[in-house]
């Protein structure tokens, strides 16, 4: 992401925590496809990107909700 600036937040005095994820949002099944014929996977700002919504929001939710009770568990010592 080469216009990407949040990584910026982290880099100058006050310092601020980032945290930048990736989440599977395609089914098993167009994943398994996509290994066998080596035809890549719609990138996320592609219009042909179509995740499966509930099992996409449900990982990136719980795992960003992890990363905030490791952050927070580590300043609360």
């Amino acid at each position: 992401m080469g216009g990407e600036d949040f990584s910026e937040f982290g880099r100058y005095e006050p310092r601020v925590p980032i945290c930048m994820m990736n989440i599977g949002g395609v089914s098993a099944q167009a994943f398994l496809e996509s290994k066998q014929t080596g035809k890549p996977l719609p990138s996320l700002h592609s219009h042909l990107w179509a995740p499966v919504p509930e099992p996409a929001i449900k990982s990136g939710v719980t795992t960003f909700v992890a990363c905030v009770m490791e952050l927070l568990g580590s300043r609360a010592n």
